[in-house]
């Protein structure tokens, strides 16, 4: 653990005592905890924490057999917690393959070298603290262009033009250390990182939503059973992918987003239709599959129910799909 990283640790300390000794303050704290752990025992949660327990114990066997230090574990949940973890629920493809060449890109070398040279330890606790209070009157101020804020930029400016400076010296000095690959560890995690929680991300969406649906529903829910929905989704998904390559996105006139969880649809379709692009057009909305556009606020959701309808009359077209094991209360909501 660096200087700066022992200096963040210690500004949160004093902030858990502050809140702990502050009677007004207290409440807040062991409600925030709470919540935490009412949510940490969620199926979604629990299988999340296998899923990084089992990359935890095989980054410690990487880490003996290669004789690394055991730093590179703090710098893999650092980068899960704080870059990958925000990333889920909200995954597309294109922005997964943007981050991850983001992680090897030049913004990430300069993150590496400011991480990699730090200052004594009471250097970086008044550099953190100076940085989150400017930071925070700078948002407090966002709106108003006074000549606070102004100040505020400029001394951010000038503070980030000195470390600069310092950290360039510092690689000059040792410029000798950039060809050893140990040197680079460092830099290599958060790549890994993206990598390694490839199946996490692909099956994150149906993970969460499954989740939230399995309340509602007649069958119990347990993190194996959570499991092996997602998987199955995600099969199916695969074997009906094909459909995003055909015509039959073009029959959809409209869709109605609606009802309970907003996972209700009616998609009202053009002219005539058979029975085969009916089911088709089913397939493409309960596995996801139909354009960001076609939802709410662009968010996919997996359907309870799915009613396909005449543009022009709003008569049924043929079957309509329902969840299974949905409670009776949710079918009508």
């Amino acid at each position: 653990m660096n200087t700066r990283e022992l200096a963040i640790v210690t500004w949160l300390l004093i902030i858990i005592i502050c809140f702990l000794l502050s009677s007004r303050f207290r409440p807040m704290l062991w409600g925030g905890i709470h919540a935490l752990l009412k949510i940490a025992v969620e199926p979604a949660f629990a299988l999340i924490f296998i899923y990084q327990g089992i990359i935890i114990a095989g980054i410690i066997l990487f880490v003996l057999k290669y004789n690394l230090t055991f730093w590179i574990i703090k710098d893999y949940l650092i980068v899960f917690f704080t870059t990958v973890i925000t990333f889920l629920g909200e995954s597309r493809s294109k922005n997964f393959f943007s981050s991850l060449i983001h992680s090897l890109g030049f913004g990430a070398i300069f993150q590496f070298f400011i991480s990699t040279y730090t200052f004594d330890y009471w250097k970086e606790m008044f550099i953190v603290f100076v940085t989150v209070v400017v930071s925070t009157l700078l948002v407090v101020n966002e709106k108003h262009n006074s000549p606070v804020k102004n100040l505020l930029n400029g001394f951010l400016l000038i503070m980030m033009f000195l470390i600069m400076t310092i950290l360039i010296y510092k690689i000059v000095k040792d410029i000798a250390q950039l060809g050893n690959l140990n040197y680079w560890e460092g830099y290599f995690v958060e790549p890994v990182s993206w990598l390694i929680n490839i199946p996490l991300i692909i099956f994150a969406i149906p993970l969460y939503q499954y989740d939230i649906l399995d309340n509602f529903r007649t069958i119990k829910k347990t993190p194996l059973g959570l499991l092996g929905r997602t998987i199955i989704f995600g099969i199916e998904w695969l074997l009906n992918s094909w459909l995003k390559f055909t015509h039959v996105r073009q029959l959809v006139s409209d869709v109605h987003q609606g009802g309970f969880y907003q996972a209700k649809f009616q998609i009202y379709l053009k002219g005539n239709v058979t029975n085969k692009q009916v089911k088709q057009i089913t397939r493409l909305y309960k596995y996801m599959l139909a354009p960001a556009k076609d939802y709410k606020n662009q968010k996919k959701k997996i359907p309870i129910r799915i009613e396909c309808r005449h543009e022009k009359t709003h008569q049924l077209i043929g079957d309509t799909y329902e969840m299974s094991h949905l409670k009776e209360i949710y079918k009508q909501s």
